[in-house]
């Protein structure tokens, strides 16, 4: 059978293929924004027991993979500049002490920027 690399690439794929709407990009970034808050309040919280901020750490590393699929959508990307507040979260996430979180917004950011995408 398929390996879970060629299953949670299909499952990728296939989530990216998926149209959203107006809504839906701001729901995404809206889950991002609430998962940034509680990491940010467990890591707080718990600064000296990383075992008690993991699990949110790695929702926040999850949900900024999620994010490709908006990358799907230079359509909105004006909208996405002026009318939410994804790049002030991105940028602020940058600052993130763990280098997995910061290469996912750079990834991200990468991946927004392309210029055959904007094109």
């Amino acid at each position: 059978g398929p390996s879970k690399d060629e299953i949670d690439k299909f499952v990728e794929r296939a989530e990216q293929e998926e149209s959203v709407d107006w809504a839906g990009v701001r729901r995404i970034i809206g889950n991002l924004e609430r998962k940034m808050k509680k990491n940010l309040q467990d890591r707080d919280k718990h600064a000296t027991e990383p075992e008690k901020f993991m699990e949110s750490e790695i929702e926040l590393d999850e949900e900024l993979h999620r994010m490709n699929i908006i990358t799907t959508m230079p359509e909105h990307y004006y909208d996405m500049a002026k009318g939410t507040s994804l790049i002030p979260t991105l940028l602020s996430l940058l600052a993130h002490e763990n280098t997995d979180i910061v290469c996912s917004v750079l990834g991200l950011l990468n991946d927004i920027s392309d210029a055959e995408v904007i094109s």
